[in-house]
């Protein structure tokens, strides 16, 4: 084509609006990737997608979440969290992520009672749930927790100098009814005798034994309740003896005596009366429960054969505990016929449940703790006592519909090299290339000198 002033000016215009268009093009892709995000997860298992329950509750959620990470200035710690909290957020905008360094606030971290670095806050609709692990399972469960519909109702029975669940005093469970009250659950006193009977709508019945004796009239209530299917928390106390026949009911056998632990003197605390239980039981309670927990005095127990209950040990002592029977004190020995450890401190007891037309129902649910002192005021603070009751309250509630989140890996993460290959696999980029670069090169100019 002939090259004339117009032709120059026809190519200067194609070069501009071609240049422009491209500006175009790459203006609108930016705005697009700040507005719209692609996530392409390559890895063995997908081990960076949310499982597809977790997007499913996620779906369910119409309310902003909020997640508080009490976590110090630690990168690796930090970094973890905020790459799980981003999987939630690229299925749910309105996730709200911040951080708080607990040694910057140690009175909020006392109110909260946050006890590890990296330990997660999450709150939805005026409900709050702590969460330890960082991982999907985790978060996904306390999520699942705090956004369930309604309240769980929680009456505790009164009228016979019993802990109180809502009083202040230091044998009273006044703060652990608060911590219930975040997650959803309502607190009710129940005089039977003004009742008449233990209302349907009850999810979990207290039962903490007072200073009077239960009349033989309420007794036939509370069994009653457990005929209906009711579900039921016993917090047993070895000062009282007046519940052996709810025992005999739940094919349950009390041991005469208070706990005698040893091993407690470890720990620093001399009274061999306090109990430290770190050994848990198999069940969906105790499940990555690794905390240490506190009975300051327990009663044990054994679990019968019954047809009905499935029972399961939840509270385990050690070998040189003991149930002793007379006055404990420190350095005694177990007696002839007293009980001796591994004893058991704690049994969760489950049964089917079924309607009118025979449909199942989920289970019936019985947790006896033998002793109610660890969830006090005094002792509620002290190591796991509070998460172990929270556990027990949720599985009480039929609120373990925990998600089981199976853990994905790649089915290989370990890349072992022979020493032979180690040296070529070495040898071969920092040698082999620059030298066969050199020479592809040397030969271009050779080619091009001989033209």
């Amino acid at each position: 084509m002939e090259r004339n002033t117009r032709s120059r000016w026809l190519l200067k215009l194609q070069s501009v609006v071609s240049l422009l268009l491209l500006a175009v093009i790459v203006g609108a892709l930016a705005w697009l990737s700040d507005r719209y995000a692609l996530r392409f997860d390559w890895t063995a298992a997908s081990r960076n997608t949310l499982s597809d329950p977790s997007r499913q509750l996620l779906e369910t959620l119409d309310h902003p979440l909020t997640i508080t990470a009490y976590a110090r200035d630690n990168k690796v710690i930090r970094q973890a969290i905020q790459d799980l909290v981003n999987r939630y957020r690229a299925h749910k905008s309105d996730i709200e992520l911040s951080f708080r360094n607990p040694d910057k606030a140690p009175d909020e971290v006392r109110r909260l009672g946050i006890t590890t670095d990296g330990e997660l806050i999450v709150s939805y609709n005026q409900r709050t749930e702590h969460v330890k692990s960082i991982n999907e399972q985790s978060l996904t469960n306390a999520i699942h927790r705090v956004a369930r519909p309604g309240q769980r109702r929680v009456a505790y029975l009164s009228g016979h100098g019993e802990r109180d669940l809502l009083g202040r005093a230091n044998h009273d469970l006044g703060a652990f009814s608060q911590a219930l009250e975040q997650r959803g659950f309502s607190i009710l006193r129940l005089d039977l005798s003004d009742a008449g009977a233990v209302p349907d709508n009850t999810d979990v019945l207290v039962l903490s034994e007072g200073d009077i004796e239960i009349f033989g009239g309420e007794l036939a209530l509370i069994q009653e309740h457990l005929e209906r299917g009711g579900n039921l928390l016993w917090l047993g106390d070895p000062a009282r003896g007046s519940m052996r026949a709810l025992a005999a009911h739940l094919d349950l056998e009390l041991l005469p005596g208070r706990v005698i632990e040893p091993v407690t003197r470890t720990f620093g605390v001399d009274d061999p009366a306090v109990v430290i239980v770190s050994q848990y039981g198999d069940h969906e309670i105790t499940r990555n429960f690794k905390l240490l927990t506190v009975f300051p005095g327990a009663v044990a127990v054994r679990t019968g054969t019954p047809s009905t209950w499935r029972a399961t040990p939840l509270l385990k002592t050690s070998g040189q505990s003991w149930s002793e029977t007379g006055g404990p004190t420190a350095g005694a020995s177990p007696g002839d016929g007293e009980a001796r450890g591994p004893l058991t401190l704690g049994v969760a007891l489950s049964r089917p449940r079924a309607d009118q037309s025979g449909a199942p129902l989920p289970d019936q649910r019985v947790v006896f703790i033998g002793d109610g002192d660890f969830l006090s005021n005094a002792y509620l603070g002290n190591a796991g006592n509070l998460d172990f009751g929270l556990n027990l309250f949720n599985w009480l509630g039929a609120d373990d519909a925990f998600i089981d989140l199976p853990a994905r890996v790649a089915p290989d993460l370990d890349f072992n090299l022979s020493r032979p290959m180690s040296l070529v696999v070495a040898f071969v980029p920092l040698a082999v290339m620059p030298v066969a670069l050199l020479a592809a090169g040397f030969f271009v100019w050779r080619r091009r000198r001989r033209r």
